[in-house]
């Protein structure tokens, strides 16, 4: 009996494990305050390897992929993706370089989201279904930062900094319920 009880014990161990291990990773969507669709805001960054987004929302699971180019050339290559996150809105969301890469003073990223082809796995050629992609003539900077020295660090913004930041970006927030309806 003694023996069986260690056995459920050892086993129930072994599932607690591995549901940590395997899952708990990706972050939790946030509750929404934008009325956009899909949306990417990001700072100007200091050189490192991880590039911290700022703002993302997703209307569909999939990734925020991060594509750089350093000064002197012209062809961006993935520089790296966050792991699957389901749909809604996520905030300082930190994407690790491949390989550790640092980008250098003088780099530019732009920021893309992706919508998962349903593995939850990031897969480059295969995730093709674009959400949100930088176009300086539609969306200005907010899905475009530089690499430089100077930068400020990214700090977490408050909510209302958020806010503030993402109006300027030209995004539109929600309307705040009102006390009538929260009643």
């Amino acid at each position: 009996m003694r023996k069986f009880i260690w056995l459920v014990v050892l086993i129930v161990v072994v599932l607690i494990v591995v549901a940590l291990v395997l899952g708990g990773d990706s972050p939790e969507p946030t509750e929404s305050i934008l009325a956009d669709q899909n949306a990417v805001l990001v700072e100007d960054q200091k050189p490192a390897d991880q590039t911290v987004v700022t703002f993302a929302k997703l209307s569909k699971p999939g990734f925020v992929a991060l594509l750089g180019a350093s000064s002197g050339t012209s062809t961006p290559a993935l520089m790296g993706a966050s792991d699957w996150l389901a749909a809604g809105e996520y905030r300082h969301l930190t994407i690790e370089h491949n390989d550790g890469q640092v980008l250098p003073h003088g780099s530019a990223v732009a920021i893309v989201t992706l919508a998962d082809d349903g593995n939850k796995k990031f897969e480059l050629g295969v995730d093709k279904e674009i959400l949100f992609q930088p176009n300086t003539r539609a969306t200005g900077t907010r899905g475009f930062a530089l690499i430089k020295d100077e930068a400020e660090s990214v700090d977490e913004p408050s909510e209302e900094e958020l806010a503030s930041m993402l109006v300027e970006a030209g995004y539109e927030l929600l309307p705040e319920p009102s006390a009538e309806s929260a009643e």
